[in-house]
């Protein structure tokens, strides 16, 4: 750098070298008290300010809060039995015999009890305790046979015991076993260049594995049978092998899942060991809510509701349930949700004594004398009721008042009704079309604030009668199935059994092949859209300014403007929108905290009783299988769940497993539009088109959707997507309850077979937001061909076919394929054909293309 003065002395700086000069070791030091004289960076923590002591003494507190912290989440993770289910990942290994060599390890002196108990009941949790380490665990089994068991199994484990069983072909058959060990598919490495073969697994394994990754497994821990029966050289490489397989089956790192042999006594001891101690690490989607795995389910009695005209007395009833609080501490003033049923109101909470010494030992009689029994104290038991003034408010739906004397247009319902109360003399009855809106406005909003809050939730149908409510008459199966009428109509047919049996036959023949025209007809729309993406053709019978009257067009995509309020759908009169979704769900989970200090610890025995649940889901909820028929349920009104809120309940719980009580946050029963950030499943061949209905599962809730999907970007307006793409991400939108992020989203496919549900993964991916206001546009590219052309002047057809069309969408800019830009002039005949001016000069083979854009929303299912 040259200096202002050549004559002036420059001097080389310093090189300080290897080692740090006075300057750098004195720059954490206060010199003489001027802090300001010299610039340093401080680090958030100040761990590298002031003296040798000062700093010593803050990086000595840091760690022993840090030990503290660790110590207090162990502490909370041993005050509920620890939650282990085991997979097996053979279907030639007998899981049943591993987990009696695995309680008998243990210490429990008869295995032979837990086996029995769950085999009994795969639902319900076998809680054990383990002497040495003063610990209980609660064992289940993963069911790969039952995908929608399994995923139930995964969401409420705390550790997965991976079995993996390995077999050496190349040897002869080890003394001492028996055939069907010796013919294990699982592994066959005998030779070193086999040890890196893919893991062959069963189908159902398979596909519950696919499950299991994308609901997240918990902590995993990997148990080799079979290796006691290789060489002692061999074994090392052998175990290699195994834990780098199940990793890449599982989708795991290798030094994330621990790898140890389960075969002698020793082994199974240090396996207990290792599962007894292992801190197991719960989501953060887990830990926000309170959760309680039933140990056991009973209805108390008849609930009265007299206030509630659509759901009757006879109809509900009050449903216990029994276990442990998990993830964090529950309130009765927190509504709770029922899967797959609806949310309801708590009626009371008891908490239970806990009885370790006398209970645990005996899983049997634990499972079946779980209930509150005269055996315990009454001064014992406390009970929690909600506080009127702070519990929140069981609602579904925004029931908007007509105000009187305002004139709606009818619909067909309203049009039959007319004609039904017509009396004998021709005169007809005067009929009132909103008795079923008995929820007043100012109710619906009934939430109390803190002194200085803004209320974050809005009504966006406010001040319109957007919403025509009728009750349930008819819970058809959603799978495409008989209605009712038809049901009754075979069973009255039944007297004859092989009539009715041929007559099954034929209706399932006639299914398959209706399921299989229907995904001809979605493989061949997706080839069309991909070989000409968004292109329709104009009609000949219907003019195109009538066919295409919701269509406009854009200057551009990016940057013209979008009303998001113009022209809502029907809909739209039943939602609520947030004003702020983050600062909501900031309150919400403040508030979750807030309400900490009057409510019931992690780990306590509870009773939970909940008032008005529909005794057709309190009886699927008791089954141990799935509800194969739909139930008939009539009285429901949209919305309302007995004394609950959900959606019109249709017969299904939503499938097997052990049944989970969550608590929800504050606004998390209302209905709005989610939006879901997801991606299409690798496992999933086949073309998902938008508004199919889709069985979500988000975080422990269970709802039926129809989403429609739309490109996931920065803008304020978003392209639409017929299709769910393969290897892209895009967004889900759904009419759904408000679920506060994070939360994994699961899109499962269930289909009927053979008499069971079965599920197939379509999507994956978690919860983005809640935003009604999201502009989701379709695109249609209308196009047409040149038929005279003269340098930039060309005369085009076949893209309207009257001329009142051609002045409709004059404004409309063209372009080409060929990259041309162009208007319409005028039109030139009767038959559609029209002048057009380009940029540049027109080619006879090029094609002219109109882009028009409509805002779609997804689709309300009625039930």
């Amino acid at each position: 750098m040259r200096s202002d003065s050549a004559r002036e002395q420059r001097n080389k700086s310093h090189k300080t070298g290897r080692h740090a000069s006075k300057c750098v070791r004195n720059k954490h030091k206060d010199v003489g008290g001027k802090v300001g004289q010299q610039h340093r960076r401080v680090c958030k923590t100040h761990v590298g300010t002031g003296t040798k002591v000062e700093r010593a003494l803050r990086v000595k507190q840091i760690r022993d809060a840090r030990r503290a912290e660790i110590l207090q989440e162990r502490r909370k993770s041993r005050l509920a039995p620890k939650v282990v289910a085991f997979l097996g990942l053979s279907d030639d290994l007998n899981i049943g015999d591993f987990i009696e060599s695995f309680v008998r390890a243990a210490g429990y002196p008869e295995p032979s009890e837990i086996i029995e108990a769950m085999a009994a009941n795969p639902n319900i949790p076998v809680t054990m305790f383990i002497e040495r380490p003063r610990l209980c665990l609660s064992l289940l089994t993963v069911r790969p046979s039952i995908p929608l068991a399994a995923l139930e199994v995964a969401k409420v484990a705390d550790l997965l015991l991976v079995v993996a069983p390995i077999e050496d072909r190349g040897n002869t058959k080890a003394p001492g076993r028996s055939s069907s060990y010796s013919d294990d598919k699982f592994w066959t490495p005998c030779k070193a260049d086999k040890l890196s073969r893919v893991t062959e697994v069963s189908a159902q394994v398979e596909s519950a594995l696919t499950l299991l990754c994308a609901q997240g497994l918990p902590t995993t821990i990997c148990a080799i049978r079979g290796l006691s029966k290789f060489p002692c050289g061999k074994r090392s490489t052998m175990r290699t092998a195994a834990t780098n397989a199940v990793s890449r089956l599982l989708k795991q790192a290798t030094n994330d899942m621990k790898a140890l042999p389960a075969d002698s006594p020793e082994e199974l001891f240090e396996l207990v060991r290792q599962v007894a101690d292992l801190a197991c690490t719960q989501p953060i989607w887990r830990s926000a809510r309170a959760y309680v795995m039933a140990e056991r389910i009973s209805v108390l009695s008849v609930s009265a509701l007299r206030d509630c005209p659509c759901a009757p007395a006879e109809r509900t009833v009050t449903l216990s349930i029994e276990g442990y609080i998990r993830g964090t501490c529950m309130t009765a003033d927190q509504l709770v949700h029922l899967p797959g049923v609806g949310d309801f109101s708590v009626e009371s909470i008891l908490e239970i004594p806990d009885r370790t010494n006398n209970d645990f030992k005996h899983p049997v009689h634990r499972r079946e004398s779980a209930s509150v029994d005269a055996s315990i104290a009454s001064e014992n038991i406390r009970i929690h009721v909600p506080n009127p003034d702070f519990c929140d408010i069981p609602l579904r739906v925004n029931f908007s008042n007509t105000p009187v004397g305002e004139q709606i247009w009818p619909t067909a319902n309203d049009f039959v009704e007319g004609h039904a109360n017509v009396d004998a003399d021709g005169q007809e009855l005067p009929t009132m079309g909103n008795e079923i809106s008995w929820i007043d406005e100012a109710d619906s909003c009934n939430i109390p604030l803190e002194p200085g809050q803004v209320e974050d939730i809005e009504l966006p149908g406010m001040g319109m009668d957007r919403t025509e409510y009728q009750p349930q008459v008819n819970c058809g199966s959603y799978l495409g199935g008989r209605g009712e009428d038809e049901h009754r109509r075979t069973m009255r047919l039944g007297g004859d059994a092989n009539y009715s049996g041929a007559r099954d036959e034929t209706q399932m023949d006639l299914d398959i092949v209706r399921r299989d025209s229907v995904k001809h007809d979605v493989q061949a729309d997706k080839q069309h859209e991909s070989m000409l993406p968004d292109e329709v053709e104009t009609p000949v019978h219907i003019t195109a300014r009538d066919r295409f009257a919701r269509y406009r067009g854009l200057k551009s995509f990016r940057s013209s403007r979008w009303d998001p309020k113009e022209e809502l759908p029907l809909e739209y009169g039943k939602l609520f929108a947030f004003k702020d979704f983050r600062r909501a769900t900031r309150r919400a989970k403040s508030r979750a905290t807030d309400q900490e200090r009057h409510s019931v610890c992690v780990g306590t025995f509870v009773q939970i009783n909940i008032k008005g649940v529909p005794r057709a889901a309190a009886n699927a909820l008791l089954m141990d299988e799935v509800v194969g028929k739909p139930v008939f349920c009539e009285g429901l009104v949209e919305g309302v769940v007995g004394s609950g809120v959900g959606p019109v309940w249709n017969g299904w719980s939503g499938g097997a497993g052990p049944v989970i009580l969550s608590t929800l946050l504050q606004h998390e029963s209302r209905l709005t539009v989610m939006h879901y950030g997801v991606t299409k499943s690798a496992s999933y061949d086949m073309p998902w088109r938008s508004k199919t209905p889709l069985w979500f599962h988000i975080g422990f809730r269970r709802e039926r959707a129809a989403p429609i999907f739309s490109s996931d970007g920065l803008g304020d307006k978003h392209k639409y997507e017929p299709f769910l793409p393969s290897k892209k991400l895009v967004v889900a939108s759904v009419y759904g309850p408000v679920v506060f992020p994070p939360a994994p989203v699961l899109g499962l496919e269930v289909e009927l077979v053979t008499g069971k549900f079965a599920a197939r993964l379509v999507l994956s991916g978690n919860v983005r937001k809640s935003d009604p206001d999201r502009i989701i546009l379709k695109r249609i590219v209308l196009t047409g061909v040149p038929f005279k052309t003269h340098k930039s002047k060309a005369v085009i057809r076949q893209m309207f076919f009257c001329p009142e069309d051609v002045r409709w969408f004059k404004p409309l800019e063209l372009w080409t394929k060929f990259g041309m830009r162009g208007k319409i002039k005028e039109a030139i005949g009767t038959h559609g054909h029209m002048k057009c001016v380009f940029n540049g000069v027109i080619q006879q083979q090029d094609t002219v293309c109109a882009t028009l854009y409509k805002r779609v929303f997804p689709k309300f299912l009625k039930s």
